[in-house]
């Protein structure tokens, strides 16, 4: 048997329960802070609900397919885990002002 043809059950069987458990809370941890800054209002709806629902679709499509663990799908997840944690990271707090502007003169 090369693989399962399911994710979570591939995933169990090759990072046993500890990291089964470990990957299910950095999932967690990524939605629920992807969650906050929706309510914070720091996040338009339309692409939290695009990165929700991604979120679903990979969910429901794990036990179907186990391309999504494969070395093609690698920079698929970064994008979308580094999207969802870079909207709970601190916003900036600079401003633009006559001070900053590189080259200005007076």
């Amino acid at each position: 048997m090369q693989y399962l043809h399911n994710t979570y059950l591939e995933l169990l069987l090759q990072v046993r329960a500890i990291g089964f458990v470990l990957a299910g809370v950095f999932i967690a941890a990524l939605l629920w802070g992807l969650a906050q800054v929706f309510w914070t209002g720091r996040l338009a709806a339309d692409l939290y609900l695009f990165l929700l629902s991604t979120f679903v679709l990979l969910s429901l499509w794990s036990p179907f397919d186990y391309r999504i663990l494969h070395q093609d799908w690698c920079f698929y997840w970064l994008l979308l885990a580094g999207t969802a944690f870079s909207f709970s990271l601190p916003a900036d707090n600079a401003t633009d002002s006559e001070d900053a502007s590189v080259g200005s003169s007076e």
